[in-house]
């Protein structure tokens, strides 16, 4: 399970494309590296709206 640590997603930058989308809430995922054996990774949030 592990310590999730999320500094500076930048969630404002969705704003523009809600507004045009006309929807306003979305499902953040975060998808970290694949590396054997690793105590840590960097990760890629990602919006799907």
């Amino acid at each position: 399970m592990g310590v999730h640590l999320l500094d500076y997603l930048r969630f404002e930058d969705l704003v523009p494309l809600c507004r045009r989308e006309g929807r306003w809430s979305f499902l953040c995922v975060v998808a970290p590296l694949r590396l054997p054996g690793a105590t840590g990774s960097p990760v890629n949030p990602i919006a799907v709206l």
